[in-house]
């Protein structure tokens, strides 16, 4: 069972919350007891499988990325899928022998928001969230609008009249989002966004979620490990990576 966890007052919500801001104002740690038994060949054998999880480069790992969310539930546009290639130029610049480069621009939407978007939609439909709204200056907008319309539920798009990218603000368009440019920055539409998912029911603030979407992000490293076999050295590498960038935030 997932448990979300205030890092900073040990406050627990309820996994199947639609409010995912503390206390404190900040966002929760998101704890999984995973189930027992998981095996290498379990996520191995899912490749061939004609649909999510299987067809998905991030619920193909379900058991390590949201245990509870029912397979049923799962909003899916066979993201995390994306190459794993080599640079000779950039190991010959950066003097790394063995240096990989995944994608992630080949995420449906073009960004590896995808990855993150794919739960906290799936998450917040599940829990019967009706539209889905974020402040956006282009990657989570186009995200956003696609899960949305992949879910079936209205999508509503606040983005600041400048810095905002127009291939994606495009993007959402052509998925049906609503999308509205305010005047201001950033900081000003995200908090309109949020001022209007506390006072009109139904709306929900798709950045509530941010919490899920940043933790089920780092699930990349799985497919990168299971591409070379789940070698020992491979497994080393990611372990480093993922302690260094916990240590980071």
């Amino acid at each position: 069972m997932a448990r979300l966890v205030c890092p900073e007052t040990g406050e627990e919500a309820s996994s199947d919350t639609l409010e995912f801001q503390t206390s404190t104002g900040g966002l929760y740690d998101v704890l999984h007891s995973f189930p027992t038994g998981l095996t290498r060949e379990l996520f191995d054998n899912r490749v061939a499988a004609p649909r999510a999880p299987g067809t998905s480069g991030v619920w193909r790992f379900k058991e390590l990325v949201d245990p509870d969310l029912p397979s049923a539930a799962v909003v899916s546009l066979c993201e995390g899928n994306t190459p794993l290639y080599t640079s000779p130029q950039l190991s010959d610049y950066s003097c790394i022998e063995r240096l990989w480069l995944k994608h992630e621009g080949a995420n449906p939407t073009g960004s590896f928001k995808d990855r993150g978007m794919t739960v906290a939609v799936s998450r917040a439909v599940a829990a019967g969230a009706e539209v889905l709204a974020c402040a956006s200056t282009g990657n989570t907008a186009a995200s956003l609008a696609a899960y949305s319309a992949r879910a079936g539920v209205r999508a509503v798009i606040l983005v600041p009249e400048s810095s905002t990218a127009t291939g994606k603000l495009s993007q959402a368009v052509a998925y049906g989002a609503r999308t509205l440019r305010v005047r201001g920055g950033f900081d000003v539409a995200m908090n309109l966004v949020r001022v209007i998912s506390l006072f009109y029911v139904g709306i929900y603030f798709s950045m509530k979620t941010f919490d899920i979407m940043h933790h089920d992000v780092w699930q990349a490293v799985f497919i990168i490990l299971s591409i070379f076999a789940w070698a020992l050295w491979a497994v080393w590498a990611v372990r480093k990576t993922v302690v260094r960038q916990h240590a980071r935030a």
